[in-house]
């Protein structure tokens, strides 16, 4: 997996002086403002991609290299993309927060690494094929704990992956942030959808760019504390995108840990969608179409209004004033039927980290 380089010291979440970070950055905002609009591309083109994946602001076109993937925790996305009590960026029409980064902590992705239904079959699997261990951990890995996986596995001389769950340091922190931010929405477009991209086949983008759904966003604030840049990506509101995960292909091994030669779709929900009522891919989608996100991550309030609001706050706390509300917003619940291991994870959080 290609190395990423660490952008989390950039910024300290935890040591706030609003009045003068307010100020400072006031001043740096205005700069930036005036360069940023000076570097908005004037047009969006599509990426090579599958039918569903939708299209991405274009990479640039210059003779530059790009600086290859990255990804830092859900932290340092917080720090404009969680609720203050300062701002009215990220909540709805009642004034209920729906900060991505808080409605996501509580969920499965954010807990993927924390499983210990997933770290006890996981540990079975090898149990049960030790001469294999490094290829069931390593796939088990790569969706469980991509951010560690995409900067690269290390077993640290314990001869074991898995060692990355509980190791201290980054590698540690990176594992343990689950599934979060700059993996989904740093997807590259490319190949969504084929069998290429099943079982964390994706590929982060090379230009470190993060997707949403909407056209032209205000790059100064990311790129500055983060490194990376906002772009629009219309991939990022299709099911494929969820595909690359939720959809796992394992080879049988025999009793002595040798391939069979056979695969096994192990989980397959994106494939099941594909053949229901609900697949939005085909050439005539039915009256129930619907993407796997328009269930799990809602464009709706708790009331059913559509959620149209600021995308963030400054890293102060306070709105941005030159950012005006938009929609579509999604609600980053994630729900889902998993409701045993949700209650389990709240009332162990301690034992479980």
């Amino acid at each position: 997996a290609p190395a990423s380089r660490s952008l989390s010291h950039e910024f300290r979440p935890g040591s706030r002086e609003l009045p003068r970070a307010i100020s400072l950055y006031s001043i740096v905002m205005h700069i930036t403002l005036a360069t940023s609009l000076l570097a908005l591309p004037l047009v969006a083109l599509p990426l090579v991609s599958a039918p569903s994946a939708g299209v991405a602001s274009a990479a640039p076109t210059q003779d530059a290299t790009p600086p290859g993937p990255g990804v830092v925790e859900s932290a340092t996305c917080a720090l404009c993309h969680a609720a203050s009590p300062a701002a009215v960026a990220m909540r709805d029409a009642a004034g209920r927060s729906v900060a991505p980064y808080d409605l996501w902590r509580s969920t499965m992705m954010a807990n993927s690494a924390r499983d210990p239904f997933w770290r006890a079959v996981m540990s079975a699997e090898v149990a049960a094929a030790p001469s294999r261990a490094a290829d069931i951990e390593s796939k088990c890995l790569s969706c469980h704990t991509p951010l560690a996986e995409r900067t690269g596995l290390e077993d640290h001389g314990t001869g074991s992956l898995a060692h990355a769950l509980d190791c201290d340091g980054r590698l540690g922190s990176l594992a343990r942030d689950g599934v979060s931010c700059t993996i989904c929405h740093g997807m590259s477009p490319d190949g969504l959808g084929t069998e290429e991209s099943f079982t964390a086949g994706f590929e982060l983008d090379p230009w470190r760019r993060l997707f949403g759904p909407h056209a032209d966003p205000f790059p100064g604030p990311m790129r500055m504390h983060t490194g990376f840049e906002p772009a629009e990506g219309a991939h990022v509101t299709r099911s494929a995108m969820c595909g690359s995960c939720h959809t796992l292909v394992t080879h049988a091994l025999d009793e002595t840990g040798a391939d069979t030669g056979d695969e096994f779709l192990e989980q397959g929900p994106y494939l099941e969608w594909r053949n229901s009522i609900y697949d939005d891919e085909r050439s005539d989608p039915g009256p129930h179409a619907a993407t796997c996100q328009a269930c799990h991550v809602p464009r709706s309030d708790a009331d059913g209004a559509e959620i149209e609001t600021r995308l963030a706050h400054n890293p102060g706390g306070r709105d941005f004033p030159f950012l005006a509300p938009r929609a579509p917003f999604g609600r980053h619940l994630f729900v889902g039927g998993n409701a045993f291991m949700l209650t389990m994870l709240r009332d162990h959080a301690e034992e479980l980290g």
